[in-house]
């Protein structure tokens, strides 16, 4: 039962992930985003949602994270910015990178998430 409950969230994950990343480019630089925090939140590692994409760098919410994460991830915001504000479209180069980015936050929360935080995200539904 353990090892179906494993399966069947690890198929969801990745079934959804490949979703988000095969949407139209600006729609999916912002899923990129929103994979992120989720994955982060997972792992750990939240702010606030209210918290503006231009201040997350200089946000005391992440103050404290290792800066393997939060460099990354003010790259990634800046990026997400971008692709939301501004009137021309992204280039699918973006798109890659930031999907990019997002998966190296995966890997560095990862690698700094508590032990049991990364059993836990084992067994709990991250993405909707």
């Amino acid at each position: 039962m353990i090892l179906l409950r494993m399966l069947y969230v690890r198929f969801q994950f990745i079934r959804t992930t490949r979703r988000w990343k095969n949407l139209e480019v600006r729609p999916s630089i912002a899923a990129s985003w929103l994979w992120t925090t989720l994955v982060l939140r997972t792992y750990g590692f939240s702010f606030s949602p209210a918290t503006p994409l231009e201040s997350i760098g200089r946000d005391e919410s992440v103050e404290g994270w290792p800066e393997e994460i939060r460099e990354p991830l003010k790259q990634l915001a800046e990026m997400c910015s971008n692709a939301a504000y501004k009137r021309e479209a992204p280039e699918s180069e973006s798109h890659t990178q930031a999907w990019n980015i997002a998966h190296s936050l995966n890997h560095e929360a990862i690698q700094n998430a508590k032990w049991w935080r990364r059993v836990a995200f084992r067994f709990t539904r991250v993405l909707p």
